[in-house]
């Protein structure tokens, strides 16, 4: 029956299966694992479980109204049921669990070895378990992290979670395929680790250098080894891996530390045995680590001697927030057994710290080559390392404010600093997306206390301050923005030597790649902003910097370069490419290269050597009055191939024009005007309306999207941003009480400042009822309004290009009809594009594309009919493609999308439709997701927030199968944008007025606790999302983070006042 009420509404059958009645609607309303059909499933509760008879068979407990008061009881009772090929299920409620000793597996106390939650495989079975976080007490409704925080606390002492396999020495053996969604694991320990009874595990692969593994602190907040994960909706907070101290005679070096939130060793599916009942790999989405801390141990040595030159450094610290490897062991290449496969979205790290033992010794071991010393006291990856036989695909990864920093020692060599973000290395191939590296710290070690009388401590090298990658695989870096990161060397206290390396050099502020082998895998970088970086050398103990500009190696070195990239004895191919604006501390140093350095070290060289690639890219504003030094320096040896590359405003582009070492400079790409970017000092990057980049277009090879995810047009800009439309302060349109239309708009009164108020202009006198924005191909900002007759009009600049501000100059009828709804968008080709509803209900589309050959003005000749059916409300966006979607609410209450992807071929628009719910449906608006296909937000008929978004579940082409519930709470407007890393972001007024934000990052944040009546959100020149509010006095607010800086999460500290006039909606662009 339904079946055929669509097939006549639409004139065509749906080839989607529509059912109807309560199973479907209990669909929408679950989770992802509430419509797993599981044989079992157990119940915890802290406040109100009980523990006494788990394991004894007692059917009752773990039940819904019985449930468990640990975790550990349910996992026990979980994985010792072999009588199931399905995975079992665990629901756990709100509240704080911890370790108890009495629930403790049997197989971790035997060995001493402590967690909140122990997954350890049970009678030889490979077992499927799935813990899901965020249900109330008494489980009166579904989970829901955000509202019931379930959190697994270590309490300083020990681990939160501990999964392994076992058997790994006898060719792979049992494991978990371990699921955990909604939980916070906070305040776990991971000191030197031991197997549970009966692993018997891989240490050989846990060893770094001369490290004593047995030493080894890993997985502070969680430690997976043989044991298939899945992670969602997870924070790691205040976590810490700690290697152990050793004192003379015991070792000599220190227990280095790895994975201060979560370490994953050698996970993945097993491949000696079936795969488990829920074959997972290793996939993290929504996961977020923050204040997590890796710590090396201290190395207490003996005096040296003539007979004994007394080799020591401190241990290791590897990722601070994550550390994820396949093959542990890469110094032994036939381990390479199993992989781990890694992929995800939403990596979020945040203040972690990986910070390497020290020592009183020599503070390196033996066997330093080249003038090099020998294994040092390094740290490896601030926030995040991914190391041997690992392959990690990952979108939307953010590194703020996390810190690698090398051992200190007290008269030697100190440890070096690798990565303050993320740190890459022995073929571990990375695919990035949509990645934003910002304000990380790599710090060579070194004397931190000046005025000593230390007479032989060298400091310790800094690279890569957001990225550093050393001998890696396959690597793909794609729309990423790395800015404001540093690379330090330590300071260094000696007499200068014969090479003048005395204290460390600082090399790529932003991004640092090397390879130390005779071959290298392909790295490319596409979309990328590397902007605003610093790298620097340590000082003397005089306070004076080194002298000697040519460094025999990497570590140690008292040089170095590359304030925004630093490249090594391998190929890089760069594409559309930002390169602006990074610095070095060259005053006296040994620093080459304000923006690039790419080297060749005479002992490193590939046996088949290629150059360097860098095409359609921008290389501008290195001009530091201290660093007299050339934006691209390319040393003898290496090789450089430049295509269509802007240089603008440096001191120097290159420091040589030859075909030997440079080829493809051309002086007419290069000026010495400024590039014309918003906001450099403040790593805004976006380029502003008067940017001498616009005389810069480049044919586009195939690039379809640029660093901010927007639409490369076929004749596109060089550098990251590829739009032909240039970023503006937001706008808006606001109708006040008497329905006259008025824009808000920076551009109007540029010296205003934080006066919003005096930013307005009328546009039309006229009485209008309903409006939407957008902008149109030139970047300027164009609005559709309905007016009190029905009528539809378009304000479009473009209409009377020399009206200025006369705007009500600039209006055109779009069509005489009778509207009642509208909603604005852009085509591909950046032109303006109006889906409305006209008062019989049919759905029409305005688009330029439509009748291409038609006057742009004649405006009533490029609609189109979408659909006959009868609908209540629209939100339009754009897919992947660039091209225009809406989203609409029949009469109904169901939701459909309009989407030429659905239906290719057909250039019918209404073929083009497919039901994303048969849910009851009142308010809905649309945005893109990181990936730029279309995501809506939905408000059901209770008042419940739906967001439906594809990354929800990728691999599963039905739509209505994409949704996730944001909050049980009752909203009733919502209007969403997109925030700095293109993610998806709402903003919605409570049932009591109140605004609230949800973002993939903090999640749900209190925006004002005013009453609102209206909402319209946009994003700013930073990219970050912004929102205009009505309040019920009728004044109109802007949140916009640019108005203060510092507020964090804070957001009732961003609130400007635009207006004291009475406003009834607004919509903004």
């Amino acid at each position: 029956m339904r079946r055929t009420m669509f097939k006549n509404l639409f004139g065509r059958s749906v080839s989607k299966r529509v059912n109807s009645g309560r199973q479907n609607f209990a669909r929408l309303r679950m989770t992802e694992f509430e419509d797993r059909i599981v044989p079992n499933t157990y119940w915890v509760d802290v406040n109100g479980g009980c523990d006494a008879t788990a394991l004894q068979g007692n059917p009752n407990r773990g039940t819904e109204g019985d449930p468990f008061k640990s975790i550990q009881a349910a996992v026990d009772q979980a994985l010792n049921d072999d009588t199931t090929s399905t995975p079992d299920t665990i629901n756990v409620a709100t509240g704080t669990y911890q370790y108890t000793s009495a629930q403790a597996n049997p197989n971790f106390a035997a060995a001493g070895v402590t967690a909140v939650v122990e997954v350890f495989p049970a009678f030889g079975v490979v077992h499927g378990l799935i813990i899901q976080g965020g249900f109330p007490h008494q489980f009166t409704s579904g989970p829901n992290p955000q509202a019931n925080p379930t959190i697994i606390d270590g309490g300083g002492t020990n681990r939160g979670v501990y999964a392994t396999g076992l058997n790994e020495s006898a060719g792979g053996g049992p494991y978990v395929a371990l699921t955990m969604n909604g939980f916070t694991v906070q305040h776990g320990y991971g000191g030197p680790v031991s197997d549970p009874v009966g692993a018997d595990l891989a240490y050989p692969a846990m060893q770094y250098g001369d490290n004593d593994f047995t030493q080894t602190g890993a997985g502070g907040g969680m430690l997976v080894m043989e044991t298939s994960l899945s992670l969602q909706n997870m924070t790691f907070d205040s976590n810490s891996a700690v290697g152990a101290s050793t004192g003379p005679g015991t070792s000599n070096t220190g227990g280095y530390a790895t994975g201060g939130g979560l370490a994953i060793f050698r996970a993945g599916p097993s491949t000696t045995l079936p795969p488990p009942p829920t074959d997972l790999g290793v996939t993290l989405n929504q996961v977020s680590f923050t204040n997590n801390f890796a710590q090396g141990g201290y190395a207490s040595a003996s005096p040296p001697s003539p007979d004994n030159p007394n080799y020591s450094y401190g241990g290791f610290a590897v990722g601070g927030g994550l550390v994820i490897v396949g093959n542990q062991n890469p110094a032994n290449p036939s381990q390479e057994e199993t992989l781990t496969v890694s992929s995800g979205n939403g990596w979020n790290f945040s203040g972690n710290v990986a910070e390497s033992g020290g020592t009183n010794g020599s503070g390196q071991g033996p066997g330093g080559e080249n003038g090099n010393p020998g294994t040092t006291a390094d740290a490896l990856g601030g926030g995040a390392t991914f190391e041997g036989g690992s392959n990690i695909t990952v979108s939307n990864l953010t590194a703020y404010g996390n810190t690698a920093q090398g051992g200190n020692v007290v008269d030697g060599q100190s440890g070096a600093a690798f990565g303050g973000g993320i740190y890459v290395a022995d073929g571990a191939n990375v695919n990035i997306t949509t990645a934003s590296l910002t304000n990380n710290l790599a710090l060579g070690g070194g004397d931190l206390v000046p005025g000593t009388t230390n007479t032989g401590l060298k400091g310790g090298g800094g690279y890569g301050g957001g990225l550093f990658e050393s001998d890696p695989g396959t690597t793909l870096l794609n729309q990423i923005i790395v800015t404001g990161n540093h690379a330090q060397g330590g300071d260094g206290h000696d007499t200068p030597d014969a090479s003048g390396e005395i204290a460390g050099g600082g090399s790529g502020g932003g991004i640092g790649i090397q390879s130390t082998k005779s071959t290298a895998a392909e790295v490319t970088i596409t979309n990328a902003i590397v902007g605003g970086n610093f790298s620097q050398a340590g000082n003397n103990y005089a306070g004076q910097t080194n002298q000697n500009p040519n460094s025999s190696g990497m570590i140690g070195a008292g040089s170095g370069g590359g304030g925004g990239i630093y490249i090594s004895n391998l190929p890089v191919t760069m594409n559309f490419v930002t390169v602006a604006d990074n610095t070095i501390d060259q005053d006296g140093s040994g620093e080459i290269g304000q923006g690039i350095v790419v080297n060749v070290l005479p002992t490193q060289q590939l046996t088949n050597p290629a150059p360097t690639i860098i095409e359609n890219s921008i290389i501008a504003e290195h001009n530091s009055p201290s660093s007299i030094v050339p934006a691209l320096y390319v040393n003898t040896g290496a090789q450089v191939d430049l295509t269509d590359v802007l240089f603008a405003h440096n001191y120097s582009d290159t420091n040589g024009i030859s075909g030997d070492n440079i080829s493809g400079y051309n002086p007419a790409w290069s000026t010495t005007q400024t590039a014309g970017f918003v906001s450099p000092s403040t790593n805004d990057f976006h380029l502003s309306p008067s940017s001498i980049v616009l005389q810069y277009p480049v044919q586009n090879p195939g690039d379809q999207y640029d660093v901010y995810g927007n639409t490369r047009s076929d004749t596109t800009l060089v550098g990251a941003q590829g739009e032909s439309f240039l970023y503006t302060a937001t706008s808006a349109f606001v109708p006040d009480a008497q329905q006259h239309l008025w824009e808000n708009n920076p551009k109007f009164n540029p010296t205003a400042g934080t006066n919003l108020n005096a930013q307005w202009l009328e546009t039309s006198s006229g009485t209008f009822t309903a409006i939407s924005s957008t902008q149109n191909i030139d970047g300027d900002q164009v609005a559709f309004a309905i007016k009190n007759d029905g009528t539809l009009w378009e304000n479009n600049p473009q209409f009377d290009p020399a009206a200025g501000q006369n705007l009500s100059a600039q209006w055109l009828e779009v069509s005489p009809g009778s509207f009642t709804a509208i909603s604005a968008t852009r085509n591909a080709n950046g032109d303006q594009v109006v889906y409305a509803i006209r008062s019989d209900g049919t759905l029409w589309e305005n688009n330029l594309q439509f009748n291409p050959t038609d006057s742009a003005t004649d405006l009533n000749g490029h609609w189109a009919e979408v659909s006959p059916g009868s609908f209540t409300a629209i939100s339009a966006t754009r897919n992947s493609d660039g091209n225009p979607v809406v989203y609409a609410i029949l009469s109904g209450g169901t939701l459909w999308e309009n989407n030429p992807q659905f239906n290719p071929t057909d250039p019918n628009m209404n073929d083009h439709w497919a039901e994303v719910s048969p849910g009851s449906f009142t308010a809905i608006s649309a945005t893109r997701n990181s990936d730029g296909n279309p995501v809506v937000y939905a408000i059901l008929s209770g008042g419940t927030l739906w967001e439906n978004n594809p990354q929800f579940n990728p691999t599963d082409p039905n739509m209505n199968d994409h949704w996730v519930e944001l909050s049980t709470l009752t909203f009733t407007t919502i209007s969403s944008t997109q925030d700095g890393n293109n993610n998806p972001v709402v903003y919605a007024i409570k049932s009591d007025g109140t605004l609230w934000e949800y973002n993939p990052t903090n999640q749900w944040l209190e925006v004002s606790p005013g009453t609102f009546t209206a909402i319209s959100a946009t994003r700013n020149t930073d990219g970050n999302q912004v929102v205009y509010a009505v309040l019920n006095d009728g004044t109109v607010w802007e949140n916009n983070p640019q108005f203060n800086p510092s507020a964090g999460t804070d957001l009732n500290a961003q609130w400007l006042k635009v207006s004291s006039g009475s406003f009834t909606a607004v919509s903004a662009t």
